[in-house]
């Protein structure tokens, strides 16, 4: 009945005062994770349950449905060492499951050590890593820092399936932008970018590439399309400053620069505009 109410959209603090003696009671039972994730799902505090998922992990934490409370725990803002062996220990037993990529993304999204878990990351993307949501699992482990070596067959992998999807843009920036090579993901931005080069979202993909050094004549054409198309957003300073402080020629953006700053000069991000201009000679409007 408490889990039913949650789930209906119950209020948790109205049922707090059943709970603790129910779950005092019948915590270690193995349908009680059905509470545990309707509980932390809702909004409950984390708190108020942290004894008895405890020693339900204890009874049940290597076995397949584990994840669903390993997983609310995490989502739901709960200690992330508190359950640290729990996680582990999960891992090590079902790194190959599919449903083993909730916990991974999980445990990476609320700031958990990534050595802690590179092996079964590893062992899951060898078995998983063409599947469509694996990109952002990769994504995930490169943005926390993770080694651009332990995933590159992976990424590889998946981008000769998805490279060309909307979302694979996620995974060329994250790329990109922490230390991957741009050879390794060149064809595949090419094609991204002659498919969804139009696209807002393009932005970042021509931001990364050109924050780490890829060359200015193969996106030249498509960074003065976009600017063409979307040189007045506010997100247009992404591709603006990055071409110009990493050796654009500033003839190629000179008449969107004035325009933009025409339009955005006193905010925070035109300081890079106009700093990125000015590295070359001259000035705006010269």
């Amino acid at each position: 009945m408490l889990e039913a109410w949650l789930r209906c959209g119950g209020e948790p603090a109205l049922i707090e005062d059943a709970l603790v003696p129910w779950v005092s009671v019948h915590g270690t039972v193995a349908h009680a994770q059905l509470l545990y994730k309707a509980w932390l799902a809702s909004g409950g505090d984390p708190r108020l349950v942290q004894d008895a998922i405890g020693r339900w992990l204890f009874a049940h934490g290597v076995h397949r449905d584990a994840r669903f409370v390993l997983v609310a725990w995490l989502i739901a803002g709960g200690d992330y060492e508190l359950f640290r062996s729990h996680v582990l220990a999960w891992l090590a037993v079902h790194a190959e499951d599919p449903d083993a990529l909730l916990v991974l993304r999980a445990w990476l999204e609320r700031g958990g050590e990534r050595r802690a878990v590179a092996g079964p990351l590893i062992r899951w993307l060898d078995v998983h890593a063409q599947r469509e949501d694996a990109g952002l699992l990769c994504a995930q482990w490169l943005v926390r820092g993770g080694s651009v070596a332990a995933i590159e067959a992976a990424v590889a992998r998946w981008l000769d399936v998805h490279g060309h999807r909307a979302k694979a843009s996620l995974l060329y920036e994250a790329w990109l932008a922490h230390g991957g090579s741009v050879g390794a993901v060149r064809a595949p931005v090419r094609r991204w970018l002659s498919e969804r080069g139009d696209t807002v979202e393009a932005s970042f993909v021509l931001k990364a590439w050109l924050r780490a050094g890829g060359e200015h004549e193969a996106v030249r054409g498509r960074v003065a399309r976009w600017l063409a198309l979307h040189g007045e957003r506010a997100c247009a300073s992404f591709v603006l400053s990055a071409w110009l402080l990493n050796g654009g020629e500033r003839r190629l953006v000179a008449e969107t620069v004035r325009r933009w700053l025409a339009l955005h000069g006193r905010t925070p991000a035109a300081r890079y505009v106009s700093w990125g201009w000015r590295s070359g000679d001259g000035a705006v409007g010269a």
